[in-house]
């Protein structure tokens, strides 16, 4: 009873720590954050808020797509989650490109100043990482912890100096509330230009958003939805050309012609994929059909090329299998035809 008990306070503390989580980008969602930053007011009554301001984000997603919007405001926070504030401060994100920090103790302007300047630069790196150059930066405004604020109070502050910020357009990144008497410094030194406008960059853009990154060496291994597109689209592909595509389905069995123990299964599965993968050419493409079976398609085959492909599958599986494992791999062939159609 007492282990019972335990899992179900886990689980039901997981639960409460994923409803307070953004479900884009894993940090706190506006509720959690004003909640959590009330609590420290209340224990410390001291504190800096930060509130940052994508520039531009509207633009980017416009331009660009929701899809590269979404991939920036994921890796903005990751930045904010991991690699720049301490473990006991707060990062959160209260709006579409609107993320908050709270900084727990006392810290000197020039402190924040170095931070949000880090900050700056990991969102310009997020930017030119995407291909969208330097159209990604961060306004921030800061307010601190005065006696009897609540994170409302301390939010519309810094929010305030953020709007100030934004409508001032001096290419200072860092805002503070009304007050505060803070020598302004330039957000980007140099003054690099922005990538130029028009067509052509757009089309450099939606090249590097298509190509492979990282191109694994081997076979391309999809899910079966994808593999069903490609098969579709191979298909309406034949009916302009004389190319020859072939369909090999591999399939675990015991013996017997039988399925595997599933805890067997598991790991034979696992083998067998990785000795396709090796196996193929870059152009080939295979994903697993079931639980104990794998689609490979290869282009530009013959019939022998593709029996060749079977064998040669079945002769390195059997080489990586472990001493005293009794499994069989059976293999069926057939021509891809031309999509009906015109």
């Amino acid at each position: 009873m007492t282990q019972e008990l335990d899992a179900l306070r886990t689980e039901n503390a997981r639960l409460r720590e994923l409803a307070d989580r953004d479900s884009l980008t894993g940090l706190l969602n506006r509720g959690a954050t004003q909640a959590r930053v009330d609590s420290l007011l209340r224990e410390t009554g001291g504190g800096v808020l930060l509130a940052l301001d994508v520039d531009e984000f509207k633009r980017v997603n416009d331009r660009f797509g929701h899809l590269l919007g979404d991939q920036a405001l994921q890796e903005i926070g990751r930045v904010l989650r991991y690699y720049l504030f301490f473990k006991d401060d707060i990062a959160g994100r209260v709006g579409g490109d609107e993320f908050v920090l709270f900084l727990t103790g006392t810290h000197a302007p020039e402190f924040i100043e170095s931070k949000a300047g880090q900050l700056r630069q990991r969102v310009m790196q997020i930017g030119r990482d995407l291909g969208v150059a330097r159209r990604l930066g961060i306004t921030v405004g800061v307010a601190y912890a005065r006696e009897g604020d609540d994170y409302r109070a301390l939010f519309e502050r810094a929010d305030q100096a953020l709007l100030a910020g934004k409508q001032a357009k001096n290419g200072t990144a860092v805002f503070y509330e009304e007050g505060m008497q803070v020598t302004e410094r330039p957000a980007t030194p140099g003054g690099a230009p922005v990538e130029a406008e028009g067509i052509s960059a757009d089309m450099v853009q939606i090249r590097r958003q298509l190509r492979e990154q990282e191109v694994e060496p081997g076979a391309y291994c999809q899910d079966y939805a994808t593999f069903q597109c490609i098969y579709r689209f191979v298909e309406r592909g034949l009916l302009r050309s004389t190319n020859s595509v072939y369909l090999l389905l591999i399939t675990l069995t015991d013996r017997a012609g039988g399925y595997l123990p599933p805890d067997l299964r598991e790991t034979m599965v696992g083998l067998l994929k990785g000795t396709i993968q090796s196996s193929l050419r870059l152009g080939d493409v295979f994903t697993q059909y079931s639980s104990g079976q794998f689609l490979i398609m290869v282009v530009g085959a013959s019939h022998e090329n593709a029996e060749m492909i079977s064998g040669r599958i079945s002769l390195r599986y059997s080489e990586a299998l472990p001493s005293g494992v009794d499994v069989c791999l059976q293999h069926d062939i057939y021509p891809l035809e031309a999509a009906a159609g015109k």
